[in-house]
């Protein structure tokens, strides 16, 4: 590539501010339209360097052309930010309004995130924001996986200081069972968003912090772990 195009286009993509995939993409059909300017300028002619000498001024300054570029795709990028925010602002409204200790209202927030990140990842081509909803709807799998885990713990524990189980032997076997399929699905449904763009899947991981501090938080206000906890100390 002519160390002209090459700096053009860089000077171009540094002003652009845009995602970095979607800059790639429009730096590849600026080259592309200058090339094919600069080919179609040496079929009447003209010789490489000055073909594309003549293409780069057509296009305009860099700056001019980026500033374009982005108020055109601008737009769209403002629109997955703040549909991304979104899910935080639903839940964190929970705490504002006090209706953080209602399980069914977060369960049905819950299943709703789950059933607008499956449409938008159905198709293939899922959108930016989704990325985010996508980490609540991991969330419900993967609470419910430390939960199994936390209730199968205290359920060996009191096996073995009692020498009974606290529950039905059939929802052992279901939790055992349940634990593996979980993480199963976590994990393919993680690894192909990794597979798909790594940087976008980070944000998968946001909800999780406020997630936690929300699990523990309502254990601190005597939620089940915290029942849990003091039977385990009642048989020590």
């Amino acid at each position: 590539m002519a160390a002209q195009l090459i700096d053009y286009l860089l000077t171009l993509s540094s002003r652009l501010h845009l995602d970095p995939g979607q800059e790639q993409d429009i730096i590849q059909e600026v080259r592309a339209h200058l090339e094919d300017k600069a080919a179609d300028l040496e079929t009447e002619g003209m010789d490489r360097e000055a073909a594309l000498d003549l293409a780069i001024q057509e296009m305009g300054a860099p700056q001019t052309v980026a500033r374009s570029l982005y108020a055109v795709h601008s737009p769209g990028v403002w629109r997955d930010v703040l549909l991304a925010m979104v899910p935080h602002f639903v839940l964190a409204s929970l705490f504002a309004l006090h209706l953080w200790s209602s399980y069914l209202l977060v369960g049905l927030l819950l299943i709703g995130l789950t059933l607008v990140t499956w449409r938008n990842w159905r198709a293939g081509h899922p959108s930016k924001w989704s990325y985010s909803w996508l980490g609540y709807t991991l969330a419900a799998p993967i609470l419910s996986w430390l939960l199994a885990l936390i209730t199968l713990s205290y359920g060996g524990w009191t096996l073995v200081t009692t020498g009974e189980l606290p529950f039905n032997l059939v929802l052992v076997f279901l939790l055992t069972g349940y634990v593996p399929f979980s993480m199963w699905l976590v994990f393919n449904v993680v690894s192909n968003v990794v597979r798909r763009d790594w940087l976008l899947a980070s944000l998968t991981a946001l909800p999780f912090p406020f997630l936690t501090s929300w699990a523990l938080f309502l254990n601190w206000h005597g939620g089940p772990w915290r029942d849990l906890r003091e039977r385990m100390q009642e048989t020590d």
